[in-house]
């Protein structure tokens, strides 16, 4: 919560808070929340892990989003093979 509270108040932005946020709202299945978190997340301008494709398109399915979450679903099974 405290680390939402200084995402809210825009002191403070990074990666890594995004991250945990958004993860802590997916894993405790408050898709809305963690749907919040993701997109600032997938709106910085930096490299994201391909796990975090996923988690936003199962919480933006989980919510009856199905366009968007299976363009993100998408690219996280490409990414995978492009892997292998």
């Amino acid at each position: 919560e405290t680390y939402e509270r200084i995402l809210d108040k825009g002191e403070y932005e990074s990666k890594e808070l995004l991250e945990s946020v958004a993860n802590n709202y997916f894993f405790k299945r408050e898709f809305i929340k963690a749907i919040k978190w993701y997109s600032q997340l997938f709106q910085l301008k930096c490299s994201i892990e391909n796990e975090y494709y996923y988690r936003y398109g199962s919480s933006l399915l989980s919510l009856g989003r199905t366009k968007e979450g299976e363009e993100l679903i998408a690219l996280f099974k490409k990414n995978i093979l492009a892997k292998q």
